[in-house]
């Protein structure tokens, strides 16, 4: 496989990704470290890579203006040797989070409230920081 991250243009870095049938791609991306980037909400699907990929976003955690929506996938984050506490660990107190149901947006003390679903295994949870939905 090649390595993670090849180039770096400013604002915009590239990923080379490597998929099975030995195909390479390039996908830019931009990187979170500028302090002008504020998005309201980040999307995460990244296949038990969750706490990595927060880990990496911790600037944007700590200034409180983003929810995240994460796609949890307990069982690849567990193989990487990582638990839902990591997780939760992430997000300062004060924050939120809800698990993304058919019925809407169902408010979470702790991952034990996870309501489980015989379609899809791997929870979406949403963090919010005191400030958003109020």
């Amino acid at each position: 496989a090649p390595p993670a991250y090849t180039g770096n243009s400013g604002q915009v870095t590239t990923i080379t990704a490597w998929i099975p049938t030995n195909n390479y791609f390039e996908i830019p991306l931009v990187t979170t470290r500028y302090a002008e980037l504020a998005p309201t909400l980040v999307k995460i699907d990244v296949e038990g890579h969750e706490i990595g990929v927060l880990e990496g976003a911790r600037g944007l955690i700590v200034r409180g203006r983003t929810s995240f929506v994460v796609e949890f996938h307990p069982h690849l984050v567990a193989a990487y040797g990582r638990s839902a506490d990591d997780l939760i660990a992430l997000f300062p107190q004060g924050w939120r989070t809800s698990q993304l149901t058919d019925d809407g947006l169902v408010p979470l003390a702790s991952m034990k409230d996870v309501v489980p679903d015989s379609r899809d295994p791997n929870p979406k949870l949403v963090f919010d920081p005191p400030l958003v939905r109020e």
